[in-house]
């Protein structure tokens, strides 16, 4: 199921993490498709989710905060700034 072949069969013209890319019929596509999946295609990597640079102390206004956050009660940028200072050690 996870063959450059049945990932192509069902991305389409979708980007993936195919190293490649998907396999497409650029014939049946307009050319602005086209130049979309050779953008995909050059593609050089994928970025880590951002929290995974974040120590396990600095998520908690973040992740353990988010409830306050939803409800208004914590601004998400004091909640972000919390959690950069914990990161750095100040």
């Amino acid at each position: 199921m996870t063959s450059d072949e049945m990932v192509s069969k069902f991305a389409g013209s979708s980007a993936t993490a195919l190293k490649n890319g998907a396999t497409v019929d650029a014939g049946s596509m307009s050319s602005l498709a086209n130049a979309g999946v050779e953008l995909c295609a050059g593609a050089t990597g994928i970025s880590p989710a951002v929290q995974d640079s974040l120590s396990t102390a600095a998520k908690d206004p973040i992740f353990a905060g988010m409830a306050d956050i939803v409800q208004g009660n914590t601004k998400v940028a004091a909640a972000v700034d919390e959690a950069l200072t914990i990161n750095s050690g100040e």
